[in-house]
């Protein structure tokens, strides 16, 4: 009868593993960014917000990817701060085709940090 020849596994080391691990470990510390992020409700403005807002004064914000315009007027972010200081109101922001999602959010971000405003951001149509 022939004797089966056993076979011993050799020991396996966990070294390699344990540096895949270290090294992804340290790519997603490195790539990931730990800054904190704020949320902003925009929230489209409707016939009902509007209702019984007629004693508030009003004012039309246009938004383009590179310039502002309160009441068709060009503006900057000062000029509105101001207006907005003196006759504080609701602010009803429009938007054309070539704005960006981030402009929107930067415009109404600075925006809502002015005391006594309210910003509503009208539906795109």
């Amino acid at each position: 009868m022939a004797l089966r020849r056993v076979r011993r596994r050799g020991r396996s080391s966990i070294t390699s593993l344990i540096d895949v691990i270290f090294l992804l470990l340290l790519f997603f510390m490195l790539a990931s960014t730990f800054t904190r992020f704020s949320e902003v409700d925009i929230a489209p403005a409707s016939a009902s917000d509007m209702a019984g807002t007629t004693d508030q004064t009003f004012h039309r914000l246009s938004v383009s990817q590179s310039t502002l315009y309160l009441g068709g007027d060009v503006a900057t972010f000062a000029i509105i701060e101001k207006k907005l200081s003196l006759e504080p109101g609701i602010v009803e922001v429009t938007v054309t085709p070539d704005t960006t999602t981030q402009r929107l959010v930067d415009v109404v971000v600075r925006l809502s940090g002015v005391p006594g405003a309210k910003v509503r951001v009208a539906p795109a149509s």
